[in-house]
C-alpha cells in the first residue's frame, strides 16, 4: 500500500503479477504475461532478460537452485507500495517454502516501470545468496542442494 494509503492500478498489476508466481498453482507463463514484448526484467545480480521469451527463461534457470527439495513455492510479503509516474517501488519480502514450510525469508525491493498498463522493466533487488548456501541442513532426508 502506498503511504497515503491509495491503491492505484499500477499497483494492482504489481499485486497480481507476484501473486501469479506464488504457491502450488504459480503459472509463470501468466507472470510474464504482465510484460511489454520487448520488456526487461532484472533479477538480483543476474543477467538482465530481454523480451518475454527470455524472462520466461530465467525461471527455468532457476530451478535448479533448488534442486533436491521435493516441493518448493514462493511467496510474497508486500510490506510497502509506492508510485510515482509510471513507477512503482515495491519492498517486500520472497517467501520460500519447502514442502509447505517457510524455509527462507528474503528482503527485496522491486522497481517496476509501466508502459501503458503492462511492465516495461523490472528490477528486483535482493541478496540470493540464501538460496546458494548448502542446504543440507534443511533437508533431513533427499539429496541436498550444495550451492553454485
Amino acid at each position: 500500500m502506498s503511504a497515503q494509503g491509495i491503491i492505484t492500478d499500477q499497483m494492482k498489476v504489481v499485486r497480481s503479477q507476484l501473486k501469479s508466481a506464488e504457491g502450488e498453482q504459480a503459472n509463470y507463463d501468466i507472470f510474464v504475461s504482465y510484460f511489454t514484448e520487448d520488456a526487461t526484467y532484472q533479477f538480483s545480480n543476474f543477467d538482465v532478460r530481454c523480451g518475454r521469451k527470455a524472462i520466461r527463461q530465467i525461471f527455468n534457470d532457476l530451478h535448479p537452485l533448488v534442486k533436491g527439495f521435493s516441493q518448493v513455492t514462493i511467496g510474497h510479503d508486500i510490506k510497502r507500495l509506492d508510485e510515482l509516474g509510471n513507477k512503482v517501488f515495491c519492498e517486500m519480502y520472497t517467501l520460500y517454502f519447502i514442502d509447505g514450510e517457510e524455509k527462507l525469508r528474503i528482503p527485496c525491493f522491486g522497481v517496476y516501470t509501466f508502459e501503458g498498463d503492462l511492465i516495461k522493466s523490472f528490477k528486483l533487488f535482493m541478496d540470493t545468496s540464501p538460496l546458494l548456501f548448502d542446504t543440507s541442513k534443511l533437508i533431513p532426508f533427499g539429496k541436498p542442494y550444495k550451492g553454485l
